[in-house]
């Protein structure tokens, strides 16, 4: 039979084993974790990115592309045109009757 200090000496020993194993066990799944996070937010950032890639490439070309920025710009006018023609009798209409009378 082992003596009672071989004996605490080999479950110390392996008690020692042991933490380490889960030290390095938690160690892994931290870092897991943390790579799975990693992940997440960078597939997020590369989407927004590409987002953002493909909106200026859009921009570009319409500026680049006279007749695109045409159709964009004409509908800008054509609405504010509209709603000048709207609101002018409104504005001119007390300057008209005082010139007429």
């Amino acid at each position: 039979m082992q003596s009672i200090d071989s004996l605490s000496t080999s479950v110390n020993i392996r008690i020692t084993d042991l933490e380490d194993s889960l030290n390095a066990k938690a160690e892994r799944l931290t870092e897991e974790k943390l790579q799975l996070l990693r992940d997440i937010l960078l597939v997020d950032d590369r989407h927004i990115a590409n987002a953002i890639i493909q909106r200026i490439k859009e921009i570009s070309e319409s500026l680049e592309t006279q007749e695109k920025l045409s159709q964009k710009i004409d509908r800008i006018i054509e609405k504010r045109l509209s709603q000048f023609v709207k609101e002018i009798p409104a504005i001119l209409k007390l300057t008209i009757t005082k010139t007429l009378q």
